[in-house]
């Protein structure tokens, strides 16, 4: 019609992709499974809804469900974003009397390549890259003050303001990258940290943009975390049906109910200093288990807090110093047990999801029987691989999202 009108013709075609339902059909007035978006406004912040669409749904359809949205709002918005400002403003406060410190900040992220990737991301306008390249900012700076660990330097007063500085600078860069998928958080951000934003293309990349002496305002939780909807009588998945072993049955990871949990709350065990006692999500219909740790020496409270972790789910009970553990946190140790870290799944595993191992389909037991020392004869064969991969025999341990891993341990026992 255009060309025949002598109108000249369209050199780009904008488009997105269709909003389905979580089943995939695409939504329509006429099957009754359209979702009014005015509807789930009233249910979350209106950056939360954003943040999601942007995530996904230019150039491919966008799978809508109330589960996904809670769970992106949750691990990206609330766990990754939210409690990084918390600590970082509370950081300030304990550390450096509520101001930026007078000492020059460490590079967390490369904010030249940030930048020139954004807007290579913007110019073909894959909007769900640039909106994963900013929170991928941040889940570098995260992993920043987990390593620099501040709370656990006692007398070097200097280094924990460096840490600081640091770490309020990345998080300004990187509200910066937010901003176009959740201004109003973003807003808030630059609010608390007593500065205004600026143009992409002025920032600077040594960390240098806070005015030394500038007020930190902590403030409310950025994200209240949702409730996953819950079914009133869910079926139990056949990859989570337990049975009794065979007579005959082979002792390999199979065995073991391992499962993806969050870590709800943290606390010092009463009667063992070296202890935590953790309250964890692992998705039985039953509600979270209590689960004893000695991680105290190895893994702050703080960052313990709000964990995604790997758990060992079916050895029986057992009371630890009074407390009955109810599950075992999977982590990967060096040889020496000197360090010691989370094995953790990746990004889009839920709570309660078993965690298996190709090659091994058999289903686990109801209760590992400690007289027959299956953990015991399973362990030693559990690993991470040269990659940070954990292993069973070289196997990878997968999810539906993929493997998980250690942070940085290679080569590790996994106990």
């Amino acid at each position: 019609m255009l060309w025949s009108a002598g109108v000249p013709l369209p050199q780009r075609v904008f488009a997105h992709g269709f909003v389905t339902a979580a089943d995939g059909v695409k939504m329509s007035k006429s099957i009754g499974n359209v979702v009014d978006p005015i509807d789930v406004l009233g249910r979350c912040p209106p950056d939360s809804f954003r943040y999601y669409l942007l995530r996904g749904i230019f150039g491919s359809d966008v799978p809508y469900s109330e589960d996904a949205l809670t769970m992106m709002h949750n691990a990206d918005l609330a766990d990754t974003l939210g409690n990084l400002l918390h600590r970082a403003a509370n950081l300030t406060m304990r550390f450096c009397e509520g101001v930026v410190p007078d000492v020059p900040a460490e590079t967390v992220f490369d904010v030249s390549v940030l930048r020139w990737e954004t807007e290579a991301a913007f110019s073909s306008l894959a909007l769900h890259t640039a909106c994963e390249l900013a929170i991928n900012a941040v889940k570098d700076i995260n992993k920043y003050l987990t390593d620099a660990a501040p709370w656990n330097l006692k007398d070097d007063t200097r280094r924990k303001m460096v840490v600081v500085r640091s770490t309020l600078e990345a998080v300004y860069l990187a509200a910066h990258f937010l901003a176009p998928f959740i201004p109003a958080t973003a807003a808030v951000i630059f609010q608390r940290l007593g500065t205004q934003p600026r143009p992409l293309w002025t920032l600077s990349s040594d960390f240098n943009q806070l005015g030394v002496g500038t007020v930190v305002q902590s403030g409310d939780i950025l994200f209240t975390k949702f409730e996953l909807a819950k079914p009133v009588e869910a079926p139990v998945p056949a990859s989570r049906k337990l049975i009794a072993p065979a007579a005959d049955a082979p002792v390999d990871v199979s065995r073991l109910d391992i499962r993806v949990g969050v870590v709800l709350s943290v606390e010092r065990h009463p009667a063992a200093e070296n202890l935590y006692v953790e309250t964890i999500d692992l998705g039985d219909p039953s509600g979270p288990r209590t689960v004893v740790s000695g991680l105290v020496k190895f893994i702050t409270a703080e960052s313990l807090q709000g964990a995604r972790v790997v758990c060992l789910c079916n050895l029986k009970p057992a009371a630890v110093r009074g407390v009955v553990s109810q599950a075992m946190v999977l982590c990967a140790s060096d040889v020496e047990h000197t360090r010691v870290e989370l094995v953790v799944p990746p990004d889009g595993a839920v709570a309660g999801e078993r965690v298996v191992c190709a090659g091994f389909p058999g289903q686990s037991d109801e209760q590992l029987n400690p007289k027959k020392k299956v953990w015991e004869a399973v362990q030693p064969d559990l690993r991470t691989t040269g990659t940070c991969i954990a292993a069973f025999r070289g196997v990878p341990l997968t999810t539906s999202a993929g493997a998980c891993r250690a942070a940085s341990l290679a080569d590790a026992v996994i106990k």
